[in-house]
């Protein structure tokens, strides 16, 4: 399975429509007005789905109604193939595009194949440590040993008590702990029933089992703040989990909640252990492209019977002002390229678009 993907170097409004005999108009097929973006997501007004939106953008005002300004870089519009209107024999992509500077090589209008939608992993960012949310993150499951995930589940108390609830449950939670001293702290828990905590990729407590340990030894620094995974389990009966910590001769106590806090990463991690993220697509074989050069002239790229034909347009793009643009495939005739009602671009090749597999 591919990808259609739709971007810009800085901003457009797209009407992008499919006809099946070039002389006859007929409705498009797909049409992303941008004046609805949603989050990030933005709406085909023709089949009323909703496509994400990569990078950053800006809602902007176009030519009529709105548009999205791209930063030219990391913005794209992405759609599955199969999800997408099957183009193959005669079809037409109709833009308005504003361009502030030109692309450093060949850009995207329309793009599908040739390239690979990542997994999410690959969008975590980095933990800001300075603003942590309080407490812990982690995903809730419903049976005793992490499986079967329902639900986002945070633990605000390090001294908390369930009893009387769920028979059978139990909880990943992540995030961080900053150290209250410099040198060996001990940790104390009270659970029923299972428990295992890992601080800094260490393992300070492994208690999952119902006999198992309830203290451990971690070395660290006053201030530093470290990443923390904490499992829970409860196998019916009482369900009670208490954390405590001492050093240098200290007396124990409770660890406070201050102690404790949550990035976004974090929070991204639990949803994913929730509802998994997809996996990457595999890269499969260029089909459609129009789009931009470095000198700003239009180009359309097509894979016909397994081979690829190249239309670039005479004239450039002009920058600073909204220049409509149209690029047409007609399988008897070749492919047509107009900037502002002008043809600029012709290509006579003869055959059917390589189908998206």
């Amino acid at each position: 399975m591919g990808k259609i993907t739709l971007w810009s170097i800085i901003f457009f409004c797209l009407i992008f429509c499919s006809l099946f005999a070039s002389d006859i108009d007929r409705d498009p097929v797909a049409w992303w007005k941008f004046e609805t973006p949603v989050e990030n997501t933005i709406l085909d007004n023709i089949t009323q789905m909703r496509d994400t939106v990569d990078g950053y953008f800006y809602p902007a005002k176009g030519v009529v109604g709105g548009c999205l300004k791209f930063d030219g870089y990391t913005t794209s519009i992405v759609r599955k193939a199969h999800n997408g209107p099957q183009l193959v024999d005669d079809f037409t992509f109709e833009t308005w595009i504003a361009l502030q500077t030109l692309p450093w090589n060949w850009t995207a209008i329309i793009n599908q194949g040739g390239s690979v939608i990542p997994p999410n992993e690959t969008s975590l960012p980095d933990p800001d440590l300075k603003h942590l949310r309080p407490g812990l993150v982690g995903a809730h499951y419903g049976e005793s040993d992490l499986t079967d995930a329902q639900s986002k589940d945070e633990l605000l108390s390090m001294d908390s008590d369930w009893t009387g609830g769920e028979k059978t449950w139990s909880s990943r939670w992540r995030g961080y702990i900053e150290a209250p001293f410099t040198g060996e702290i001990t940790i104390y828990a009270e659970a029923d029933d299972g428990l295992k905590l890992t601080i800094n990729d260490q393992l300070a407590i492994d208690g999952l089992d119902l006999n198992g340990p309830r203290t451990g030894k971690i070395t660290m620094v006053k201030g530093e703040k470290y990443p923390l995974i904490l499992l829970y389990s409860n196998n019916y009966g009482p369900s009670f989990l208490r954390l405590f910590w001492s050093w240098n001769g200290q007396e124990k106590v409770l660890i406070p909640m201050d102690a404790f806090g949550y990035s976004e990463r974090d929070d991204i991690l639990t949803k994913w252990e929730i509802v998994p993220p997809n996996p990457p697509e595999k890269e499969f074989e260029p089909r459609i492209f129009f789009g931009i050069d470095a000198y700003g002239h239009l180009g359309m790229k097509l894979n016909i019977a397994g081979k690829w034909y190249e239309c670039v347009s005479e004239e450039t793009i002009p920058l600073l002002k909204w220049n409509h643009v149209v690029a047409t495939y007609n399988k008897n005739q070749g492919i047509r390229i107009y900037i502002n009602g002008k043809e600029v671009g012709t290509l006579v090749v003869k055959g059917l678009v390589t189908p998206s597999k």
